[in-house]
């Protein structure tokens, strides 16, 4: 999970309210509300990682009646601005730039006085000096937590050496990997975790398996990862090594991946996006941040699965998973204390 540049560039605008039964699920959702929401992604809404926790949210509110809402997928930057710009024109309630480096034109279009009425969701780290205003609110995700629980679950493999293979060397990213070693090592303290290794890409699945396999080379058994467009190529070099697992990928990745992957954390945003769409029709949008924690069951186990790599793996990680969030709201366990 991370706030992406864009993986794929879509051209055509999927408006949810006109799907008639094809396409992603954002795509399909509709509604009768009066609430209209815009959703720019930098990547794709069916990704299983970042983008889709974005839109399948709205999604489930269209299906509810609760809004109205529109998609745009695979932006880049140069896009995304004018995409918010076009729906801020169009009279949006809401528009949603669903990635960090949408920030500064969100930023740019919020302060034009022509739409001062338009409500704009920012997304990023804690780390972006996120701003908020009488129209913007931010949004963002604990990645010391996220990073934590992913390695909190990987430690419960009990393999060992780690490594890890990411996209880009945003802060957000090594801020997350910080927290994946402090979970790894709260649960299995002799575990070695590897220094992250960055491909530079969000996409290449070739340079992910080359990436992969050299760690695989260095005697590594697990790698830990995001869902991203070049996961398939870090499952196809851990199903080729045959004794190496992954953990971070979406259950859709690939065939390969259900072969090696032992699970993720994911992002859960119903509740928040219920929250802030409240707050718009309400009137009391703005001048506010959302965090999504573990505390607040926003960062959650997805599926766990045991593959031929982890036979040690516990089979109630989840039950395990749901006391950790209790401890930690409870102030008994402190990350990076």
């Amino acid at each position: 999970m991370r706030f992406k540049t864009a993986t794929a560039v879509v051209g055509a605008l999927l408006m949810v309210a006109t799907a008639a039964g094809c396409g992603t699920p954002a795509e399909q959702a509709s509604g009768t509300g009066t609430t209209r929401v815009a959703i720019v992604l930098g990547g794709q809404a069916n990704d299983g990682g970042f983008n889709q926790s974005g839109a399948d949210p709205l999604d489930v509110l269209a299906k509810e009646g609760k809004i109205v809402t529109q998609v745009r997928q695979g932006a880049d930057q140069r896009q995304a601005e004018a995409y918010f710009q076009q729906f801020a024109s169009e009279g949006y309630d809401l528009v949603i730039g669903w990635s960090a480096t949408f920030s500064a034109s969100l930023y740019k279009i919020s302060a034009d006085p022509k739409y001062a009425k338009t409500k704009f969701l920012i997304t990023g780290d804690s780390g972006d000096k996120q701003k908020t205003s009488a129209n913007v609110e931010t949004w963002n995700y604990d990645n010391l937590s996220y990073g934590y629980l992913l390695g909190w679950i990987a430690a419960h493999a009990q393999l060992s050496p780690i490594g890890i293979v990411d996209g880009e060397p945003l802060p957000a990213q090594k801020k997350k990997w910080q927290g994946f070693a402090l979970g790894v090592k709260a649960i299995q303290p002799n575990a070695e975790v590897r220094e992250p290794v960055f491909i530079g890409s969000w996409k290449d699945a070739l340079l992910a398996n080359q990436a992969a396999t050299t760690q695989i080379g260095s005697g590594v058994r697990m790698i830990a990862t995001n869902a991203e467009g070049f996961a398939p190529g870090i499952a196809s070099a851990a199903a080729a090594a045959g004794n190496v697992a992954t953990i971070g990928m979406a259950p859709t990745t690939s065939p390969e991946a259900t072969k090696v992957n032992i699970g993720r954390v994911k992002l859960d945003m119903l509740a928040l996006m219920r929250q802030i769409i409240d707050r718009v029709k309400n009137g009391t949008f703005g001048n506010q941040t959302s965090t999504s924690s573990i505390a607040n069951r926003s960062l959650i186990l997805d599926k766990i699965t045991t593959v031929a790599a982890t036979p040690a793996l516990p089979g109630d990680l989840q039950n395990r998973a749901q006391d950790l969030a209790q401890q930690i709201a409870d102030g008994k366990v402190k990350i990076g204390s």
